[in-house]
């Protein structure tokens, strides 16, 4: 697998785990938009849902506060019942942990 293609394919994995965090959070699947503007040493990111309604807005001082914020805005709305659900979906296959026999 060539570095380009590597970089490209975790670039679209890291995009679409974001995005999907980013549902879970706001509890809503559908397409999402995306306005960030600079203010001081601030940028700010608007969240949109697909009606056009802003659904998320946090501020960052640089790309990785930025990051960090929205991710935790994300997991401030996760509800615990939600977490439990997840917890009992399966995993794929191969990912599942395999207890040692002592």
């Amino acid at each position: 697998m060539s570095d380009d293609y590597f970089q490209e394919m975790m670039s679209a994995v890291l995009e679409e785990m974001a995005l999907n965090l980013l549902a879970l959070g706001l509890e809503d699947w559908e397409e999402k938009s995306f306005e960030a503007c600079r203010s001081g040493e601030l940028i700010h990111l608007r969240v949109r849902n697909c009606e056009g309604e802003v659904v998320l807005k946090v501020a960052g001082s640089g790309v990785d506060d930025l990051a960090e914020q929205l991710v935790l805005a994300c997991l401030h709305n996760v509800s615990t019942e939600q977490l439990g659900a997840l917890h009992r979906r399966p995993l794929n296959r191969g990912l599942q942990v395999q207890k040692r026999k002592q």
